[in-house]
């Protein structure tokens, strides 16, 4: 088992929450994570005017490189985080090379607000698309005059419906879920926000579960989703909520969960009128009152007689900072 990959199946996303304030960071560790990229990702974070975006460009870039490697080793490949190669889509969306891909099969998506990285990462045999964005709530922003040239009738009429308390929540809800979509899709703004949307269904009761891994029914209330941080322990001292393959590089700790939503639709906008679209997940996660995050993944259609569910998606999370980072690359 490596260090940041949790025991899993195969339909099974991995979100991992990366530290990337610049504070704490010394030039040494800089100096080690440069050592991992190519001279052009060098150059690209080079460019930011500003030391703590520069630092924060190097961070994204490492985090991504070490993250990929530990999954790989996971899957029995071994490739450094240096020797990761991209290519990139149409409309600029990255993706593995294709000799990178053939060794390890793997989706990944990143989105990055203040001072938290989001990385999630799929097994492209089992997923098509995946797209990820994480939001800040921003006080300062005027959002009554986006919501014309952005969202939908529906979606507008829905938010104007809400509680004024609630309305900017839910403008920032629905555009963390926009923003996964078409990033997903890999379109960018070539895709029209107003050419689909997102519906809350209504939830069944108020009641929350908590789990460390939690398989969530469309439809189901929100749920609590406990983030492991990494911890060097033995085997012998991990809580019992662990599971015992992960036993030996993973222990729970108190403080950060993720409030899990699943009770979106998403709705196709076409010619003929609007279609329910059934081939995408949709999550939708709170860390707190400030940050959410949205998670958009498209189903391989399966090729054999055994159905793809549609209606479950294992779930898991991980923090990470440099030191660990470090330590295990």
């Amino acid at each position: 088992m490596s260090a940041f990959a949790l025991s899993q199946p195969l339909s099974a996303v991995t979100l991992y929450f990366c530290d990337l304030a610049p504070q704490g960071v010394s030039q040494t560790q800089l100096q080690q994570l440069r050592l991992w990229l190519p001279d052009d990702e060098q150059a690209k974070a080079d460019r930011f005017l500003q030391p703590d975006a520069r630092v924060k460009g190097l961070l994204v870039r490492s985090y991504l490189r070490a993250i990929l490697s530990q999954c790989a080793r996971d899957m029995g490949v071994e490739i450094a985080p240096a020797q990761w190669q991209f290519t990139y889509l149409d409309r600029g969306k990255p993706v593995l090379s294709r000799a990178c891909f053939a060794r390890c099969p793997l989706l990944f998506n990143i989105s990055h607000s203040g001072d938290y990285l989001l990385v999630a990462i799929a097994n492209a045999n089992h997923w098509l698309s995946l797209g990820v964005d994480i939001e800040r709530q921003r006080e300062s922003t005027n959002i009554y005059p986006i919501l014309n040239h952005y969202f939908t009738r529906d979606e507008t009429d829905s938010l104007l419906g809400l509680p004024q308390a609630q309305q900017r929540a839910r403008f920032f809800d629905l555009w963390a879920l926009k923003e996964s979509y078409i990033k997903a899709k890999g379109l960018g703004l070539a895709l029209s926000l107003k050419s689909f949307s997102f519906a809350f269904e209504p939830r069944q009761h108020d009641d929350a579960m908590k789990a460390q891994s939690t398989w969530l029914p469309r439809g189901t209330p929100p749920e609590y989703m406990q983030i492991v941080a990494y911890q060097q322990d033995s085997a012998t001292d991990c809580q019992p909520q662990v599971d015992n393959q992960a036993c030996a590089r993973h222990v729970l700790r108190e403080g950060m969960q993720a409030k899990i939503e699943r009770n979106i639709t998403l709705l196709l906008h076409e010619e003929q009128g609007k279609r329910l679209s059934d081939s995408w997940q949709l999550v939708l996660g709170h860390l707190d009152a400030q940050y959410r995050f949205a998670l958009s993944l498209e189903h391989v259609e399966a090729q054999d007689a055994k159905p793809v569910s549609k209606d479950k998606l294992t779930l898991r999370a991980m923090q990470l900072n440099v030191q660990q980072l470090l330590h295990y690359c």
